[in-house]
């Protein structure tokens, strides 16, 4: 964690039994402005699992916490593919630096 910004890291597989872990994870934010998920280990992700994420992120969109999404260009492109509702491009990165550089921006303590 970096001031307000947390960084939530998803290591390996991705579906709907490893959702849980993801839900525990965020509702530890307390205090959070933004949440970067780094998925770039992620060498697979599943449409249940799409679904959760996409549901995490709304829910701390409601507690005004912005999300920001790292992983590769497959996972991107499957993402983007399978369900683009509720990630738009613009919180899709590929480079862990752009978002955090960009995480700061939006974190006053940083």
């Amino acid at each position: 964690m970096e001031g307000n910004i947390r960084i939530l890291e998803i290591d390996g597989p991705f579906f709907f039994g490893s959702t849980s872990k993801l839900v525990d994870e965020v509702d530890e934010v307390l205090g959070t402005k933004v949440v970067i998920f780094d998925c770039r280990r992620i060498p697979f992700i599943d449409l249940s699992a799409t679904f959760a994420l996409e549901e995490t992120i709304l829910r701390l969109k409601g507690s005004k916490i912005q999300s920001f999404v790292v992983l590769t260009e497959a996972l991107r492109d499957e993402l983007v593919h399978l369900h683009d509702r509720d990630l738009p491009e613009e919180i899709l990165f590929m480079d862990f630096n752009k978002s955090l550089e960009e995480a700061r921006k939006l974190d006053p303590r940083k």
